[in-house]
């Protein structure tokens, strides 16, 4: 992931997931400067990420939708969340719709899964949900 130098704004982002469906390459999604460095700084400090991920994050649950707390580098109407998804359980693409529609009604949202290539963390499902306030 590289950084980014302005802010990603709601059509950059719409089409960003536009051209990730029709299985062209993607462009990168970046976090800001200080956002990277707090982001590698976790990484070290946690050790385990899927281990942190799993108890501290899941914590048994099937799924979880929190915050992210690493955005990428987003206009500040646009907020990200993530939905992680415990190892062994599914989600349909229906049911992660129905989870963000019960969170943030009638907002405006995208969600999109990152190609293996392009995922941080590889081994514990998750998808990005991005909201326009």
């Amino acid at each position: 992931m590289s950084i980014f130098k302005r802010k990603v704004t709601w059509e950059e982002l719409k089409e960003y997931i536009r051209i990730k469906n029709t299985g062209e390459k993607q462009p990168d999604l970046y976090r800001s400067l200080v956002e990277s460095i707090k982001y590698y700084q976790h990484k070290e400090q946690v050790g385990d990420v899927n281990s942190y991920l799993l108890t501290k994050v899941l914590r048994d649950k099937k799924y979880i939708l929190v915050v992210n707390s690493f955005p990428y580098y987003l206009e500040d109407n646009i907020l990200h969340y993530l939905i992680w998804i415990a190892p062994n359980y599914s989600l349909s693409s229906d049911k992660i719709k129905c989870i963000v529609e019960e969170r943030f009604s009638d907002q405006p949202y995208l969600i999109y899964k990152n190609y293996d290539e392009y995922q941080s963390i590889k081994s514990i499902e998750h998808y990005h949900v991005f909201i326009k306030i």
